[in-house]
């Protein structure tokens, strides 16, 4: 007995299409999270992503609506953040990623969504870490523009740290560890211009030099 064969109709989607939408999600997904701060600290995947990683992971069941996985970031938010406070336009930013998430996915053969989620992932996980990379170029900007002022040029900057091999275009990170192994006046640089930006510089900087 011969069964009868079952047609199986597969739509196309155009992914390079659809590039421009994942690109503005992961942007209101990444202005939601310049704000976050994760509670336990560090840089890893899992505290990059924040709430938005677990967000994710509802949205990929099928079975939340937009309120409820408002509902549920912001209480993982509330949760998970340092401060636990989530700003207007923060929350302005989230619900309007999840909108325009929920729009691109209802428009995807249910074949295409998986895909769409993972690149929505890696996209906004992408802009997180180039502006982190950013932050950071802005620090070192910002530190060597504070030894300039004080020393004027490499060679007095060098006398005063006792290290030939230093100047302002190669620097050593201005980090807690960097001031712990310090000693003179260099040690006095790194210690004034932590006092003067804030601990948190110092612990992000940190982070993000033991990536490398």
């Amino acid at each position: 007995m011969f069964r009868k064969p079952i047609a199986v109709h597969w739509e196309r989607f155009d992914f390079e299409a659809a590039k421009p939408e994942v690109e503005e999600i992961a942007h209101h997904f990444g202005a939601y999270l310049s704000s976050y701060r994760d509670k336990e600290g560090g840089r890893s995947r899992h505290a990059t992503m924040g709430p938005v990683g677990k967000l994710l992971q509802q949205v990929r069941t099928g079975e939340w609506g937009l309120e409820d996985l408002l509902g549920f970031a912001v209480r993982t938010h509330e949760m998970s953040d340092a401060t636990g406070y989530l700003s207007p336009e923060a929350h302005n930013q989230l619900r309007a990623g999840i909108e325009k998430l929920l729009d691109l996915l209802q428009r995807a053969p249910l074949t295409a969504r998986p895909t769409l989620l993972s690149r929505v992932e890696y996209a906004t996980y992408y802009q997180q870490k180039l502006r982190l990379l950013e932050y950071l170029q802005g620090v070192m900007g910002d530190w060597a523009a504070f030894l300039r002022a004080k020393y004027g040029d490499d060679q007095a900057l060098r006398q005063a740290w006792s290290d030939p091999r230093v100047s302002f275009e190669r620097l050593p990170y201005p980090s807690e560890k960097a001031l712990a192994g310090a000693t003179g006046a260099k040690r006095e640089d790194i210690a004034a211009f932590l006092a003067e930006k804030g601990k948190e510089v110092a612990e992000i900087v940190e982070e993000i030099e033991e990536e490398e």
